[in-house]
């Protein structure tokens, strides 16, 4: 998703927003790129989110999925989809909610009588006060989201228990200078 910010005529500022198609290899690139071992292969915290991913998939195929089929009916799924949360905010904000018909009769007259305000008008820079207020508010919370999903993300998956759990090889790297070959007896074979 692309934003642009653009002022109109009278100085106010909108956004703009497009999607445009992206590779893979695209967005590795903005990002840095992959981390690699050694090896060449795929390293670091990512890896050992897609082996946990894998486990868990694996784990719901054989344990939940087969209970959710089971007492699943196409129309449940209707009904969920229906009232799910996402989708009922828009219902409730659309023209087939009856509480909203008399706003589709007044959006006429407002429209027609609307009359901007003067640039001295308190109420004016109070709102442009607040809504910079709101805005910077946004921002801060934004960042220390992000840093907070960041930290969390490094201490749960880069914390030397699931280094333990999800080694990258079955052996460490100073045991081999040549990269791993499938091994069947659990030991390393290239010493």
């Amino acid at each position: 998703m692309v934003i642009n910010e653009e002022r109109d005529r009278e100085g106010d500022i909108s956004f703009k927003t497009r999607f445009e198609k992206r590779s893979i290899s695209q967005m590795l690139e903005y990002v840095g790129g992959i981390e690699k071992d050694r090896y060449g292969e795929e390293s670091g915290d990512f890896r050992r989110v897609h082996e946990v991913s894998m486990y868990n998939g694996d784990l719901y195929k054989a344990f939940v999925q087969p209970w959710i089929k089971m007492f699943s009916h196409e129309f449940i799924s209707v009904l969920a989809k229906l009232f799910h949360p996402s989708r009922a905010r828009y219902y409730l904000l659309s023209s087939i909610n009856p509480f909203l018909w008399p706003d589709a009769f007044a959006a006429p007259f407002a429209i027609e009588y609307r009359k901007p305000v003067k640039e001295d008008n308190p109420y004016l820079r109070m709102e442009k006060n607040y809504s910079k207020i709101v805005e910077d508010s946004f921002n801060l919370y934004r960042d220390m989201r992000d840093l907070y999903a960041e930290a969390l993300f490094r201490f749960v998956y880069g914390s030397g228990f699931m280094r333990h759990i999800f080694p990258r090889y079955p052996f460490s790297d100073d045991q081999c200078s040549s990269p791993p070959k499938p091994i069947k007896t659990g030991q390393c074979d290239c010493l």
